[in-house]
């Protein structure tokens, strides 16, 4: 399993050294074949030129599994992209709009188009803010 392991990781190196627009193609080919790597080119095995280049390595490195990454309690996950525009609505009529926070810490909150109804509510800008603004 290290040597499948390590052969995987083979492969997309070759990638990342020939460049991603190369494919599998000729400069690939060549690379993964000085490597040891075998087979057709989409699906390379180690042939064993790879498994005998790597087997010092896997036996420095030891046996799988290796302790998991620490992250230090924080995801690898990518972000969530926060809202850029940020919604407002009439706490009379149900009328929505978004708007940037920008314009809401500027100027506060939009009106109401309707005759009467005031400014709009949104969500707090940060942890201190109230939900309307009445500047």
């Amino acid at each position: 399993m290290p040597a499948q392991i390590a052969a995987i990781l083979a492969h997309e190196l070759v990638h990342a050294a020939v460049g991603i627009a190369a494919g599998h193609g000729k400069a690939f080919k060549r690379v993964a074949i000085g490597l040891g790597l075998v087979g057709k080119m989409t699906a390379t095995t180690p042939g064993d030129a790879f498994l005998a280049a790597v087997a010092p390595i896997l036996a420095a490195a030891g046996p799988l599994p290796h302790a998991r990454l620490d992250t230090g309690g924080e995801t690898t996950r990518p972000k969530k992209q926060a809202a850029r525009l940020l919604k407002c609505e009439c706490a009379t009529c149900g009328y929505t709009v978004r708007t940037a926070r920008k314009w809401l810490e500027e100027v506060g909150a939009p009106l109401c188009p309707a005759q009467g109804h005031g400014a709009m509510r949104h969500d707090p800008l940060d942890a201190d803010s109230d939900t309307e603004c009445n500047d």
